[in-house]
């Protein structure tokens, strides 16, 4: 967890990191959800943080339906 060092718990577990080139795996998997551009994800971010409570909050307030989970092999 970038923000907090000493918070244990699996890692970004409770922020999206869109930041980092490791993050995008999650930047892209949140877009494909949303079937959203990597822009607005970033200004949802922008508005509401990186709580990923918040941001799912959001995106769904403005009509962003999410796409059901599909396993990959």
């Amino acid at each position: 967890m970038a923000h907090y060092p000493n918070k244990r718990g699996p890692p970004d577990a409770i922020e999206i990191e869109l930041a980092d080139d490791g993050e995008v795996d999650d930047m892209r998997s949140w877009c494909e959800h949303f079937a959203c551009t990597p822009e607005q994800l970033r200004a949802v971010v922008g508005k509401v943080g990186p709580v990923r409570k918040d941001v799912h909050a959001l995106l769904t307030r403005m009509g962003w339906t999410s796409r059901p989970h599909v396993e990959r092999d």
